[in-house]
């Protein structure tokens, strides 16, 4: 279920939770029984739970993809993640809670075997982050054709927003499910709007004092590879260069979700930008 990287090979960060929730607490009960858990189970798990520190946004939710969910009437609950911390000996994951004081030096984080990709200018609720998914295919049903989407937190509040799954199929919601899950519904890269195929292949991550840049790959479809570059300037700016690679005929569209509220597009000079008062 889970790669060398320790991210859940479902891509979708809340069974990622779950899964890391549920091998934290076998490693609890084996320790208060004093069973000897195996050694590459204590490590993978606690890799988990880097994976988690590292996907968490400066409100405290990881990235809305796939079947994630982030409802605005619930909180998010770090419990599971402080308890990591004290298991492991990890006091760096306080910092969600917003104590500086035990902060990691580091900041963006990439795990490319898996496409997942985090990138942070601080450990502030202020500060901004982008989450990046761009990975093989999923063994489950909770995966979306989405490769290349992101989501983007900066000013104290979500400025772009993945669209999540809206309902599952066991719902009286499930027949809007599919809008929700499409490829055209998600900040990335079509070809007249067809879904198109996770084929991930990872280029390049570099980061160091200047910022960081990503550049990856998807064969979207069997004519044409979706090539994004991402370079966070200066931990300030984003810039993100898409190139569309192959001889496939039709319309490309790029899109990029803004979250509710008013939203300013001015067509003519081709800029739009959010309406908040900050942010």
């Amino acid at each position: 279920q889970v790669t060398p990287e320790g991210v859940q090979r479902e891509w979708t960060p809340n069974y990622h939770q779950l899964v890391a929730s549920l091998m934290l607490e076998t490693l609890l009960l084996a320790d208060a029984n004093h069973y000897p858990a195996p050694p590459p189970l204590r490590g993978l798990t606690a890799k988990m739970f880097d994976v988690w520190f590292a996907m968490t946004a400066p409100d405290g939710w990881p990235p809305m993809f796939g079947d994630a969910r982030r409802p605005p009437e619930w909180k998010p609950d770090p419990s599971d993640l402080l308890r990591a911390a004290a298991f492991f000996g990890r006091p760096e994951y306080k910092a969600v809670t917003g104590d500086k004081t035990v902060a990691p030096r580091w900041l963006s984080r990439a795990f490319p075997e898996s496409g997942m990709y985090f990138f942070r200018s601080g450990w502030d609720r202020h500060a901004t982050y982008l989450a990046l998914h761009s990975s093989p295919p999923a063994i489950s049903a909770h995966d979306q054709p989405d490769n290349g989407t992101f989501e983007l937190y900066a000013g104290g509040r979500w400025l772009m927003e993945d669209s999540g799954s809206f309902a599952y199929p066991d719902t009286p919601f499930a027949s809007e499910r599919d809008w929700f899950r499409r490829t055209a519904s998600h900040a990335t890269l079509t070809l007249d709007g067809a879904n198109t195929r996770n084929a991930h292949r990872h280029l390049l991550w570099q980061t160091g004092a200047g910022g960081d840049t990503l550049v990856f790959e998807n064969q979207s479809y069997a004519q044409l590879a979706h090539r994004r570059t991402v370079f966070f300037i200066a931990r300030r700016w984003f810039a993100f260069v898409d190139e569309a690679l192959g001889g496939a005929p039709g319309k490309l569209e790029v899109r990029f979700p803004f979250p509710p509220g008013t939203i300013q597009v001015d067509r003519h000079e081709k800029w739009a930008r959010t309406g908040f008062g900050a942010g």
